[in-house]
């Protein structure tokens, strides 16, 4: 087991618009997903889900518009999500997403944006060239459930900044589908 060197990990927290809910604390990453660990980053990412649900419901649609774009803007999110195994993702502050994808020698490149569908803002994202490697299918556009974003489901760890440097095109190195990386590696 690694000791996580993000400070302020967000697994086991939520924060709506910079506003912590609980305390920001370190946890022990292990440097590759188990069962047991992707168990409970499920479980955690349920319970902030309903949690987010319940805080979210009388928000207008600027105030979620406005959280969303302000829980993304500027990121790196180290993500864990069945199927896909760990990836992690900067969403940059022009609208530029950058991701880190098991088996890539390049970093997956696309948009991201809050848009509104049905009167209600989504975090909404377009890779470039993107196929699934679980699906094999063209995936060029991802509209996210505001309670997901905001209780920011599957996330391992979160920080400010492109903290693998994934702007630059280069990953770090090839990782496999369970490796976490940590910006220390």
């Amino acid at each position: 087991m690694i000791k996580s060197v993000f400070p302020g990990v967000l697994v086991g927290l939520i924060s709506f618009a910079g506003v912590a809910l609980a305390e920001d604390k370190a946890i022990t990453v292990p440097a590759t997903m188990d069962k047991a660990f992707a168990e409970r980053i499920i479980s955690e990412s349920v319970q902030r889900q309903n949690e987010a649900k319940n805080t979210i419901k009388d928000w207008s649609a600027a105030q979620l518009s406005e959280a969303l774009t302000a829980r993304l803007k500027g990121r790196t999110a180290v993500v864990f999500q069945p199927g896909h195994g760990v990836y992690a993702e900067f969403t940059s502050d022009d609208g530029l997403v950058f991701m880190w994808y098991s088996g890539n020698r390049r970093v997956v490149h696309g948009t991201w944006a809050v848009v509104a569908m049905g009167g209600q803002p989504r975090a909404c994202y377009h890779y470039l060239q993107s196929t699934n490697p679980v699906t094999h299918v063209y995936e060029p556009t991802e509209c996210i459930d505001p309670t997901q974003t905001m209780a920011e489901m599957g996330v391992i760890a979160s920080r400010q900044g492109d903290i693998f440097n994934l702007r630059s095109d280069k990953v770090p190195y090839v990782k496999e589908p369970l490796d976490i990386p940590s910006p220390a590696q």
